[in-house]
C-alpha cells in the first residue's frame, strides 16, 4: 500500500444515521490514498447485514471503493455471504502490507482477546445489542477516560505480538482503547464513535500516527 493509508475500526454503524459522523468519515476518507477498515464496521448485534447494505450509510460505498478499501471482519460484523465488493476490494480476517521496508500485520484483535460475545456464542443477540448500547452511553457520558478499563485487552494483544510477530507492526482495533507504541511496534486504532470521541491511524512512509478528533 502506497501513499497515506487510513486505518479505522469499531465504527459500529447502526440503523440510526448520523450526518455528523458521516461528514467526518467522508472528510477523513477523502483525504487518504487507501483505506483499511479493521473490523466492526456495522453493528451486527442490532441489525442484519441486509439492513446495513440498504441503510443511508451506503452513501459512503462509492468513496470506499474509490479508496480501494480493505475490509477486515470483526466480532460485531462477522463474515457472512454477501457482496462486500459493493464497498471494498478485499474482505478478509487478516491483512499484511509494507511501506518503505516496514511490514504491517493488520487484524481486528478479537482472536487475542475473546470478549463476552465470543465466549458465549449462543447468547441471543438482543442481550449483546443492549450491552453495546450501554457501553456507548457510558463512553459518551464519561468520555475517553472510560476506555482505560480496556487496557488489559491491549496488553493481551501486545503479549501475542512479542511472542509471535515482533518483526512487524501489529495493527489492531477491537478493544476501543487507542494506543500507539512505536518501541514495540504496536498500534490500536481505538473506537470511531462520533466527532469528539473518534480515533484513527495514519500510516505513511512507514510511519504510524495516532489521531484523535
Amino acid at each position: 500500500m502506497d501513499g497515506k493509508v487510513l486505518v479505522i475500526s469499531d465504527l459500529h454503524l447502526t440503523k440510526k444515521f448520523s450526518p455528523a459522523k458521516f461528514d467526518l468519515l467522508k472528510k477523513l476518507i477523502s483525504d487518504c490514498d487507501q483505506l483499511i477498515i479493521n473490523g466492526d464496521l456495522w453493528e451486527g448485534f442490532g441489525m442484519s447485514l441486509k439492513d446495513f447494505m440498504s441503510s443511508s450509510w451506503k452513501q459512503l460505498f462509492p468513496l470506499l471503493k474509490e479508496k480501494k478499501a480493505v475490509y477486515l471482519f470483526g466480532n460485531h460484523d462477522p463474515k457472512e455471504e454477501a457482496d462486500y465488493g459493493q464497498f471494498s476490494v478485499l474482505a478478509t480476517k487478516t491483512y499484511e502490507f509494507s511501506q518503505q521496508n516496514v511490514d504491517f500485520h493488520v487484524v481486528h484483535g478479537d482472536y487475542f482477546d475473546p470478549t463476552f460475545d465470543l465466549r458465549h456464542p449462543n447468547l441471543p443477540k438482543v442481550f449483546l445489542h443492549i450491552g453495546g448500547i450501554i457501553e456507548r452511553w457510558l463512553i459518551n457520558t464519561i468520555g475517553r477516560s472510560y476506555l482505560n478499563i480496556y487496557r488489559a485487552s491491549n496488553e493481551k494483544m501486545k503479549k501475542w505480538h512479542r511472542s509471535n510477530l515482533s518483526d512487524k507492526w501489529l495493527i489492531c482495533g477491537h478493544s476501543h482503547l487507542a494506543e500507539l507504541d512505536p518501541a514495540t511496534q504496536f498500534a490500536n486504532s481505538g473506537i470511531f464513535l462520533r466527532p469528539g470521541i473518534a480515533s484513527y491511524l495514519l500510516i505513511e512512509n512507514g510511519q504510524v500516527e495516532l489521531k484523535y478528533t
